[in-house]
């Protein structure tokens, strides 16, 4: 079957419910995980969860573990404590500019920062004496807008109203819009004001009344720089136009190519640009040579590289085609490669010979040092690439068995043998499992009934006496169900055809290994994603991925054996334009309801309590709880 798409958020399905429903009082069992992912659509088992939980603390979710009567986990250490959240719900609650719908609304996302148990504690109210809401919902997003005008450079612009006598509320500038440049938010009085700078003053004024919801951004950067270096006193010179600049620097990026072009500006570029190559080549000779008479390039360096190639490119620049040049390093005791590898006993050496932190250190010792450093660094980084590649090799040795696989069915081979072999292997794991006893008292033939209930089982097998448990073996057990098998793929063949059974045996198999391969291949990174921690318990990774890998893997190809199988036996194909069979279900109940004989029901039997260890009444000769009979044990 096709993967499910909420199988690949589980990880954060699972971080959402332990965040929002578990907390030191209330710890969550794997369980009941697994519970809360199955209403929301994943299917999850669980060594799975296991592996999930730790790649959550990798990732830094502090996920504690509780062992009491049971194991639960819960996350600790949240970004807010209890006390932060609650006085940011008060702060929220007392603010006068923020209204009381959206006031409601803040409250509501601060109560998804805790669990849904811290959550009702801040489920309060803070009344302020004498204070009133503002009204006005835009003021909350005018802050937002003005506060990220300042932090990109822009302008803003707005429309700036008084109230006059009457107490009716006029637009100034005869509704033209106010273009500043914003320089700073102030609180006071429990009020914002915006200090801004335009051609004319600087204002100062109340946002809550006198800005409107036609707030809005500009994107003129430079008169936006002009106008804040009007305002510190300086100007800008008038910048070149957009467009001519996109020319030049397309002009300068061709004129030194040769990729075939017909733009004529392109071509008198390139044409000027040769030009002035030969007028300026006698200077340029003339330059070089007297670069070569001072000693070259010299080239400092003020670190030294992990890499060796990289220091080694760095000094090529000196020498560049033969030329002469020097290159000098200068380095600190403090730099990363000489505080791991040696900076320390650098460090007691100097002060040993009480030298000054300002003297110069020039010994060859130190510079094999540094060299002996980047061996070390190259050798851990060509391992953890190797290590990568190691990783993917398991995975492609799993790859080329399952692709082979496919590439059977695909190419439409008869797979009907293989298929029985995977029926016969099937029974026989089951039988191992289930009838793994010294003596026949000690299988376990319920567990078996279960396992091939409804596909190659009925209710009434493996219902034996004592004197039948003497004779039974696991071999004829397993022929017998293997056996019932072969007669439903025989019945089926008869009733569908060969070349119909033939495609449905290639349905049920790729369709069983595409969905097991793809589950796999989200395990097995899961999987290695928690790896590299093994190497603190003195283990190899790549070992330890390698032996849980393929231990995945026999199990991924025993349930695509099993599931394989038990969906041919089981799938029926429907007949188009086949009308549906009715049959009665409900059937009558009561004390005058009558059987199938037509005659009343019988009154109800009085049964005796029968204990654990007492005979079962079936004549088994079996005690009653290792007897399966379904008389006495309706429930198996």
């Amino acid at each position: 079957m096709p993967k499910s798409p909420n199988q690949k958020l589980k990880l954060l399905y699972l971080m959402e419910i332990l965040l929002q429903q578990t907390d030191e009082r209330h710890p969550m069992t794997v369980p009941e995980m697994i519970t809360q992912l199955a209403q929301r659509g994943v299917s999850a088992e669980r060594k799975s969860i296991y592996g999930d939980l730790e790649a959550l603390r990798i990732f830094g979710l502090d996920i504690v573990q509780t062992k009491s009567k049971t194991t639960g986990y819960y996350v600790g250490t949240r970004a807010f404590e209890t006390p932060e959240l609650k006085l940011l719900v008060d702060s929220v609650q007392s603010s006068k500019f923020i209204t009381h719908k959206k006031t409601l609304a803040l409250i509501k996302k601060i109560e998804g920062l805790a669990s849904i148990y811290d959550a009702q504690l801040l489920q309060r109210q803070v009344y302020v004496h004498g204070r009133v809401k503002s009204m006005n919902e835009s003021v909350y997003y005018n802050v937002d807008e003005i506060s990220d005008a300042i932090s990109r450079d822009r302008q803003i612009r707005f429309h700036y109203f008084e109230y006059t006598i009457s107490k009716q509320r006029r637009y100034r500038k005869e509704g033209a819009f106010y273009v500043v440049s914003p320089l700073a938010l102030m609180w006071d009085n429990e009020n914002y004001y915006l200090l801004a700078w335009d051609a004319k003053a600087a204002l100062r004024k109340e946002l809550s009344r006198d800005l409107t919801k036609d707030l809005a951004q500009l994107k003129d950067e430079y008169e936006h720089a002009k106008a804040r270096a009007k305002a510190a006193g300086t100007e800008l010179p008038t910048p070149p136009e957009e467009t001519i600049d996109a020319q030049l620097e397309h002009l300068m990026t061709e004129c030194d190519g040769h990729a075939e072009t017909e733009d004529a500006a392109v071509l008198h570029a390139r044409q000027r640009f040769e030009e002035l190559c030969e007028e300026f080549e006698p200077e340029i000779k003339r330059e070089a040579a007297a670069v070569r008479e001072a000693g070259g390039l010299f080239i400092i360096g003020t670190e030294r590289h992990e890499s060796r190639r990289i220091d080694n490119q760095l000094r090529g620049r000196a020498g560049r085609q033969g030329d002469p040049g020097a290159s000098r390093f200068f380095l600190s005791l403090e730099d990363d490669l000489m505080r791991i590898f040696g900076g320390e006993r650098v460090q007691n050496l100097m002060d040993s010979l009480g030298l000054e932190e300002d003297v110069p250190i020039e010994n060859k010792l130190i510079t094999n040092t540094i060299e002996s450093a980047q061996k070390k660094l190259e050798a851990s980084n060509f391992a953890i690439r190797k290590q990568v590649l190691q990783y993917d090799d398991v995975m492609n040795q799993q790859r080329e068995i399952i692709y082979k696989q496919r590439q059977m069915v695909l190419d439409g081979e008869d797979i009907s043998d293989k298929l029985h072999e995977m029926m016969r292997q099937s029974i026989d794991d089951a039988c191992t499992n289930y009838l793994n006893g010294e003596t026949a008292d000690d299988w376990d033939f319920a567990g078996l009934r279960r396992h091939f209930m409804n596909w190659l089982c009925l209710p009434s097998d493996f219902n034996y006496t004592k004197d039948q448990l003497e004779d039974l073996t696991k071999e004829g057990i397993a022929d017998e169900l293997y056996k019932r098998g072969m007669d439903i793929l025989t019945a089926k063949e008869k009733k569908y055809g060969s070349k119909t059974m033939r495609e449905l045996e290639r349905i049920c198999l790729l369709r069983n290994v595409d969905s097991k391969w793809m589950d796999h291949i989200d395990n097995m990174d899961q999987l290695k994603q928690g790896m590299g921690l093994r190497g603190y318990g003195q283990h190899d990774p790549v070992v330890e991925y390698r032996i849980e890998g393929f231990a995945m893997f026999d199990e991924m190809i025993a349930s695509i054996r099993e599931d394989a199988v038990h969906m041919l036996l089981t799938i029926e194909i429907r007949q188009q334009n086949a009308e549906p069979k009715r049959e009665q279900i409900a059937k009558p109940t009561g004390e005058g309801a009558t059987t199938q004989a037509g005659t009343k029901g019988a009154a109800p039997v009085r049964v005796t309590k029968i204990g654990r260890n007492d005979p079962c009444p079936c004549g088994s000769g079996l005690k009653w709880k290792k007897c399966t009979c379904k008389e006495y044990h309706p429930d198996l």
